[in-house]
């Protein structure tokens, strides 16, 4: 058990979850690269078309630059490329290649997946990972007090943890939770519990869940967890106000309390 201050609240707390993306990393930086990685792909495998109709459905906004390429000029947080599981985002390019091809549906897959694979093995992390303020000093101040924590994410394990260990020390991490976990992914309350579950806690009030998305603040509350929102746009801060216990500026208003 932990005696921890968030954000200025003392709060007896067993486990804390936190999410990735947005969270731990700079969203945007991470999605574009993502974004860019999976559309170069995408085009020498069907079309550049194809490729700029994805993007702008998956929440990627782009255009044709001067030169006739791809360019991507914002990010929607709220969009499939941020939210949806890596499973949902290969159906949704499935199903445009069927739209534009007429291809069938075994072949659109497989595109798909295949597009998926290469772009996101081939990710340059260190051009995509920026960490936000207060990581990964957070994840030293728990380890220090002894306070069990881990990773749920939408990110598939591999990458999560290559990023994260860029770093700090994965050895400290408790558990890393992936939607190969899980039937039902967030904002269903199955990863919680999931995780409650291995800790042998009773009672969910005891863990705190950290997230800078609505979906993670609604498994907190559903959960019966208290959620700690660090929202990293505008947006989120507003989504995620109706079901986060704390919104926070940074990971810095998490700390144990003296």
């Amino acid at each position: 058990m932990g005696r921890l201050e968030v954000c200025g609240k003392e709060l007896d707390i067993d486990l804390v979850i936190f999410d990735k993306d947005g969270c731990l990393f700079e969203s945007k930086a991470f999605w574009t690269g993502l974004a860019e990685s999976r559309a170069i792909r995408l085009a020498a495998a069907t079309s550049e078309d194809i490729a700029l109709d994805w993007l702008n459905l998956v929440g990627m906004p782009a255009r044709r630059d001067e030169n006739g390429g791809l360019a991507i000029y914002g990010c929607d947080p709220m969009g499939p490329l941020a939210l949806a599981p890596p499973s949902e985002e290969i159906i949704i390019c499935a199903s445009v290649i069927l739209k534009a091809t007429g291809w069938r549906w075994p072949k659109c897959r497989e595109t798909a997946e295949a597009v998926f694979y290469e772009a996101d093995r081939n990710l340059d992390l260190d051009k995509c990972i920026v960490p936000r303020k207060g990581f990964p000093g957070v994840f030293e101040r728990l380890s220090k007090a002894g306070v069990p924590f881990g990773i749920a994410t939408s990110d598939e394990e591999g990458r999560a943890r290559a990023s994260i260990g860029k770093y700090t020390d994965l050895g400290a991490l408790s558990f890393i939770v992936t939607p190969e976990d899980v039937v039902h992914n967030k904002p269903d309350r199955e990863t919680i519990d999931l995780i409650a579950g291995r800790f042998g806690i009773k009672d969910n009030s005891r863990i705190l869940m950290v997230g800078d998305s609505y979906v993670d603040m609604l498994m907190a509350r559903s959960a019966g967890a208290y959620g700690m929102g660090v929202p990293e746009f505008p947006e989120s801060r507003e989504e995620m106000r109706p079901f986060a216990s704390f919104i926070a500026g940074s990971l810095d208003e998490l700390r144990i309390a003296e």
